[in-house]
């Protein structure tokens, strides 16, 4: 059990002093090097998942390796066959599953097994898409075990009966690099607005290259102590990824004429203030403590204090490299999923709900994959596997919206070869 207070910092990006902040609620581990805690269900493969108390924890900064990819469930031991007797030994938080909402099932991560068989506290995949008169799951609602199941590896049968809801597949999800590169797809919060609203005269003044006027404004100073007015400012503080690109997208929008000169104004004083004045609004309580904080001064006095230590955070207080973990979590149950391979079977070959009815909208959801999920297959291919069963519900699009049918499994898969008869 954790301290009431105690050091944070997770691969999920979150991090701080205070760590009952950030533990909302979740089971949280001791690292034994570092003595930093951190959530179980950000743990790579669910490796932080019931380990016995003898078992010392390491987090990743501090055993720096590649873990390998876990193999995946052996064939017949798949949740569904063993719901009610061996769930926690398939199930484990930090893990990936599939849970039932409505019709279809959805990618959801486990975070935390609820006590007294109430279910699963889950987080669903971000980019589940909902049919538009389903609402989003409330994402405090428990989800049942009889609502849950795994990737079911190797089981046909229970595959065949599972209609999958559409969604984004995990490789589809641009990396930290595709957000910044592509910030005007981020849409700024209402908060974050709020936060810099209040100072567009300042950001738009810095912007048309008032210095004279600004030079109280630490990113300011900077450029003009370097004698380079193109001066680029790199600093961004611990400002996650997606921070960056919010205020980027609003800086883009709202500042006039700042969409139509991208390159002269990203990495700017104008951008690099926006930047502290975010850092500072996100520190405030804790800047406000500081001992030489002007309190008893103008309201003007003290926010210019406050930008002038929120530039020391931004210059060095550098962000832990966060870790998507919903999507490395949802990458390996896809590829348990849809993996093709003799050790995956017939479970393998496009089964999902050929016994229940089409997935949502039509979805197809072998598009795309990567190819290293299929590898060459011994026998022969028999294509009465990819009949639909006598149950198979063909409910849904009405003719004239409905996409044509479609046609029967092709993937780009090895050819198959006959077996080799047994010598006698």
């Amino acid at each position: 059990m954790a301290p009431r207070e105690f050091d944070f910092s997770c691969r999920c990006g979150d991090h701080g002093p205070h760590g009952l902040e950030f533990a909302r609620g979740l089971e949280v581990i001791h690292c034994e090097k570092c003595s930093t805690w951190s959530h179980v269900s950000c743990q790579r493969f669910g490796r932080a998942a019931g380990l016995p108390k003898s078992t010392p924890f390491y987090c990743d900064r501090c055993v720096r390796m590649e873990l390998p990819i876990p193999s995946a469930p052996k064939a017949g031991l798949s949740f569904i066959c063993i719901i009610h007797k061996f769930s926690l030994k398939i199930h484990r938080v930090g893990m990936g599953a599939l849970a039932k909402y409505g019709k279809y099932h959805y990618p959801v991560r486990l975070l935390l097994r609820l006590p007294r068989r109430q279910g699963w506290r889950v987080r669903f995949w971000r980019g589940c898409a909902y049919p538009p008169d389903v609402p989003p799951p409330d994402p405090e609602k428990a989800v049942t075990e009889d609502d849950l199941v795994d990737s079911l590896y190797g089981n046909q049968a229970a595959r065949r009966r599972i209609r999958l809801g559409k969604y984004t597949h995990a490789h589809e999800i641009p990396v930290e690099e595709d957000l910044l590169a592509n910030f005007q797809d981020q849409p700024f919060s209402p908060r974050l607005d709020a936060i810099l609203s209040p100072y567009f005269d300042v950001l738009f003044a810095i912007f048309s290259k008032s210095f004279e006027q600004n030079l109280h404004i630490p990113s300011v100073q900077y450029v003009l102590a370097s004698k380079k007015k193109d001066q680029t400012i790199p600093y961004a503080g611990d400002l996650s990824v997606q921070e960056q690109a919010e205020i980027m997208n609003w800086f883009c929008n709202m500042i006039p004429y700042a969409k139509d000169h991208l390159t002269d104004w990203v990495g700017s004083p104008a951008h690099a203030h926006a930047i502290t004045i975010v850092i500072a609004a996100l520190n405030e309580k804790e800047l406000r403590l500081h001992r030489d904080f002007p309190s008893q001064e103008s309201e003007m006095a003290q926010t210019t204090a406050m930008w002038k230590w929120a530039w020391q955070l931004q210059q060095h207080r550098g962000r832990i490299p966060a870790v998507d973990v919903d999507r490395e979590c949802l990458g390996l149950l896809e590829q348990w999923m849809f993996e093709s391979s003799d050790d995956a079977g017939l479970a393998g070959d496009e089964q999902w709900g050929l016994d229940a009815g089409h997935h949502q909208d039509r979805w197809v959801p072998y598009k795309g994959l990567p190819a290293a999920w299929s590898s060459y297959r011994s026998g022969f291919e028999d294509n009465a596997k990819y009949e639909h069963g006598p149950d198979f519900s063909d409910e849904g699009l009405s003719e004239k919206e409905a996409p044509a049918p479609a046609p029967k499994p092709a993937p780009d898969r090895p050819r198959p070869r006959p077996k080799r008869k047994a010598k006698e």
